[in-house]
């Protein structure tokens, strides 16, 4: 191979190479960002609380608050969080049917959560992307999260009113 050849196949490799970790950085820039979702909600706390629990209650899903948080915050040093809740959402329909995937690792993706949360004087309202998350999967699950994200976007529908 000729010196010239050499050289251009070095840079090529070098492009490829720069390429590569640019979409990369990319990818990961994005993911980041997409994973979690987060709406500012247009009602006061209490009421952002209530219609996601009714909501999801009418679509099926069991709702409980995860009680403690945001006193184990402050206990922990966390400068005095405002108003958190955390509510776990289960459909026992949907976690048959991770379950019958065969997977038992995909208990981990259960309950489903929903934070609400207050900042700087608004309240907010955040899930992981079930739809991104249903992209990683090729297998029954991936189905069920499609269907799960879907549930979540009636519950959450109130955000966007």
């Amino acid at each position: 191979m000729t010196a010239f050849l050499k050289s251009h196949l070095a840079w090529g490799l070098y492009g490829l190479f720069l390429g590569s970790a640019f979409m990369l950085a990319l990818g990961v820039g994005y993911t980041r960002r997409a994973i979690i979702e987060e709406h500012q909600s247009p009602y006061e706390f209490p009421e952002t609380v209530q219609r996601i629990k009714n909501n999801a209650t009418s679509l099926g899903w069991r709702t409980a608050a995860i009680e403690g948080l945001q006193a184990n915050l402050v206990e922990a040093g966390y400068a005095e969080p405002g108003r958190i809740e955390v509510i776990a959402l289960c459909n026992e329909h949907y976690a048959c049917s991770m379950l019958k995937s065969g997977k038992k690792s995909s208990l981990a993706m259960m309950p489903c959560s929903i934070a609400v949360y207050e900042r700087d004087g608004k309240v907010f309202v955040s899930a992981v992307n079930k739809g991104l998350m249903g992209r990683l999967f090729r297998t029954e699950a991936a189905g069920v999260l499609r269907h799960v994200r879907d549930d979540e976007h009636k519950i959450l529908a109130f955000l966007h009113e």
